[in-house]
């Protein structure tokens, strides 16, 4: 090819290039008209709902107040709220969506401010008429439903006493009053201070006419002088208490509670609240006992719980200082090394109760020491409940797994293991075929998990199931007889899970 038709043919492609280039620029302006036009002109599905439809929706992504704590996590309630998360979010999308969110109360019946949380800029102070404005504003567009208020820190380790803090942004007289004022609508209050300052609040002279619930949180020691409080508040049932909150630092009227939850330095709530129903208790090292057992009469779920969520200090046994003769539900899991099986068998015995929920925890359980006598222990101890517990819930150690699908409990319905150590599918087959007729629900996690096509030779046969088979087989088989069967395989070590769900056959 010449010098002249090379030079013709760059003449050709440049010709080409800027057609190009123009018809781009043609379709990139034509794209900018339509996509105006359609903005000006399109109906989004989610504007055109039902004002109602999308009051619901917003209303349902509220937090409940059981999703408030979040295992291992610092509580939901104990963070600040996001501008991010309901229903602030809701007020910064759309017009449409912000004047549906200000009218609908259910959105701002709830209000929590944490004071350690509110952000100072630097060579200004914060302004206390400032911020008790923002919470009337908030609280009117409740309109007249019942309020859930909290007040209080997010941190409980300051150098600075709470008063400095309290006294920055928001001082008691002031707290005081915004109490006083929404007392008729409040159903839930969550406060922390201690005695002294729930003192100045003065919670005994004002009546709490909806008030069911109740939180109190404080980091310094017992009072001198127990401080009077909610004397008005014919609807409370419920008390929690947290840290250094004592129910012997108050006076409550425990005649009305139902439920309670909350840290304990003796177990006089037990005879002040005959009428609990459900107790979570906290009792520390310091936790004083009677020198007799205290007996309850009404009290049907009793769980012990850690001191302090943030330690590893386990609760203190007080089975041996109680008598509870309505006792169905009993959890000790959070007795991870210390659970006493001796004491278990001596309160059911004690009690004469008809314990259906047993929950507990002995991964930490030392069965190395003597693991024949410990063993022996806890088999005497399911003796004991052989003929009345239902429901098990356990985390256990090999040798306890073992001894809990080798020996027969007649009644027991259902049976859910966490974090099961790895033992051959053949010995959970067999434990479970033995129990096929009564038990209706298993689940089991493993911590480690093998392979559900592993062959078994399970002792216990079934009919029409050949003496060999897989253990997801022999596992079917035992759902069609009306068994539910939940099992997790894998583990953190490998990142993967497997879950298998049979449903049983009714």
């Amino acid at each position: 090819m010449s010098t002249a038709d090379l030079r013709a043919e760059l003449t050709q492609l440049d010709a080409q290039i800027r057609e190009l280039k123009d018809a781009l620029a043609a379709a990139e302006s034509r794209r900018i008209a339509v996509h105006r036009q359609l903005r000006e002109i399109a109906t989004f599905p989610i504007l055109v709902l039902p004002v109602e439809m999308t009051t619901q929706i917003f209303t349902h992504c509220l937090f409940t107040r059981e999703e408030f704590l979040d295992r291992g996590r610092i509580p939901r309630n104990e963070r600040p709220l996001q501008s991010h998360e309901p229903p602030l979010v809701f007020l910064a999308v759309c017009r449409a969506w912000r004047e549906i969110a200000l009218a609908t109360p259910a959105l701002w019946s709830a209000f929590r401010m944490l004071f350690d949380t509110i952000r100072v800029r630097r060579y200004t102070h914060p302004e206390p008429a400032r911020i008790e404005s923002y919470i009337h504003q908030w609280l009117g567009r409740a309109g007249q439903r019942p309020l859930s208020l909290t007040l209080g820190m997010q941190c409980y380790w300051y150098q600075n006493s709470v008063r400095d803090i309290y006294d920055k942004f928001l001082p008691l007289p002031r707290i005081r009053d915004i109490i006083h004022l929404y007392a008729p609508r409040i159903a839930y209050l969550e406060l922390y201070c201690n005695p002294d300052q729930i003192r100045e609040l003065a919670l005994d002279t004002v009546p709490f006419p909806m008030l069911q619930h109740v939180c109190i949180k404080n980091d310094e020691s017992v009072p001198s002088e127990s401080v009077e409080v909610f004397s008005d508040a014919p609807q409370l049932t419920h008390l929690s208490l947290a840290y250094l909150a004592f129910p012997s630092s108050y006076v409550f009227p425990a005649l009305q509670f139902t439920r309670f939850e909350g840290e304990l330095n003796n177990l006089a709530i037990f005879a002040l609240a005959p009428n609990l129903i459900e107790a979570n208790c906290r009792p520390g090292e310091d936790c004083e006992f009677p020198s007799s057992p205290i007996t309850h009469a009404h009290l049907q779920s009793l769980t012990l719980s850690r001191p302090c969520p943030y330690t590893i200090l386990e609760p203190k046994d007080i089975l041996p200082y109680l008598t509870l003769p309505e006792l169905r539900t009993l959890d000790i899991s959070a007795q991870n090394t210390t659970a006493n099986p001796a004491s278990i068998s001596e309160f059911v015995h004690r009690s004469g109760a008809r314990l259906l929920t047993l929950v507990l925890s002995v991964q930490g359980y030392k069965f190395e020491a003597q693991p024949e006598d410990v063993s022996g222990e806890w088999e005497e101890c399911f003796r004991g409940l052989r003929n009345i517990l239902e429901h098990l819930i356990v985390w256990p150690s090999e040798p306890f797994l073992k001894m809990i699908l080798q020996n027969n409990i007649p009644i027991l319905k259902s049976l859910t293991i966490h974090e099961a150590p790895q033992i051959p599918y053949e010995l959970l087959c067999e434990g479970l075929g033995k129990r096929h007729s009564d038990l209706k629900s298993f689940r089991i996690s493993f911590q480690e998990g093998g392979f559900l096509d592993e062959l078994v030779f399970p002792k216990t046969s079934l009919e029409n199931l050949p003496w060999r088979c897989t253990a997801l087989h022999y596992f079917a088989q035992l759902a069609e007889r009306g068994m539910s069967i939940q099992i997790d395989s894998g583990g953190t070590r490998s990142g993967k899970t497997t879950r298998v769900n049979l449903i049983g056959s009714s």
